[in-house]
């Protein structure tokens, strides 16, 4: 496991980031001694990547609150958008594959995971150590969720920074509750797809309209408007209902899969200005602007780059 960091030591907490800018909700203090940290990342601007690093005996869950993100756990590759999960077991290298980290939201609840240990969650019983022995035997790693994830985590920091009686209890009830959420919706749904989600862990078939419509003119200039009169929807009531299910507003989503695409033409080796111009951005400093925006390069170097690879 060359070039990759570990994590063994209790209550340390690694922070494989560089500095970023937003803001951070943590809480290391449950009262749990499996419970390790559960943290709330909110970056708002593109930061450089999550380096390789691993944690010994420490099971992580990440939750996407909002925006998407990219992982590579063991070389496989993930890409999670709104409500998706994503599980890296005990000892897996993981990181953000060399690729930048874009603006988004996300959650990280990491445990210790030692099977060796006769207890989990401060409990003795056999249920709760085949709850340990089910989350550690998951097969499907990347999963959908839901905002019941959400709404369980938020509450996890609520009573943990809160001065209440039997604070330990309490946040071991609600770990529970999301810990046997996560098995069952594990056990139940296919790995996340590249499509955003809803509430529900579906989009509906006006939004996949939109989206497949926002593909097939990924070339052209797309607005919010002409998506809203497509779906026969008013444009302020299409914009709120795209941003409900996807986690982004169509302009952002637009601009996230145009780059996506450049990215793409650049690896092919198409010069800078076709790129910019078969794209429909309105110049070649804009189309750079937005390019550095989301992958913290210029698109000239980025072609540089995958010339030499």
């Amino acid at each position: 496991m060359a070039n990759v960091k570990t994590v063994n030591e209790k209550k340390k907490v690694y922070k494989p980031h560089r500095k970023f800018t937003g803001s951070e909700q943590e809480c290391n203090d449950f009262g749990l001694a499996d419970i390790l940290h559960c943290r709330r990342l909110s970056f708002n601007k593109t930061i450089g990547p999550l380096m390789p690093h691993a944690h010994i005996n420490e099971f992580e869950i990440i939750f996407v609150e909002k925006g998407s993100k990219v992982y590579f756990v063991n070389e496989a590759e993930f890409h999670l958008q709104r409500f998706d999960v994503l599980i890296v077991f005990p000892g897996e290298s993981h990181s953000g594959g060399g690729l930048p980290d874009e603006k988004a939201v996300h959650w990280c609840l990491v445990m210790n995971f030692d099977s060796r240990k006769s207890h989990f969650l401060d409990d003795h019983s056999s249920e709760f150590l085949e709850l340990r022995e089910k989350l550690a035997a998951i097969q499907n790693r990347c999963f959908r969720g839901s905002a019941d994830f959400l709404a369980l985590f938020k509450k996890i920091i609520h009573i943990s920074r809160g001065n209440t009686c039997f604070k330990k209890i309490r946040i071991r009830s609600v770990l529970t509750e999301l810990l046997s959420l996560l098995y069952e919706i594990s056990e139940t749904t296919k790995p996340g797809s590249d499509q955003s989600l809803t509430a529900s862990g579906t989009v509906s078939e006006i939004i996949k309209d939109a989206l497949a419509c926002i593909e097939e003119n990924i070339f052209k200039t797309i607005t919010a408007a002409e998506l809203a009169d497509e779906a026969g929807l008013s444009e302020p009531r299409f914009r709120q209902r795209f941003k409900n299910e996807t986690g982004l507003n169509p302009a952002e989503y637009i601009l996230r899969k145009k780059i996506e695409t450049a990215k793409q033409l650049l690896a092919q080796g198409t010069p800078v200005l076709r790129c910019s111009c078969d794209l429909s951005f309105s110049s070649s400093q804009y189309f750079a602007s937005v390019f550095k925006k989301y992958t913290s390069v210029t698109p000239s170097e980025f072609r540089a780059q995958a010339k030499k690879s």
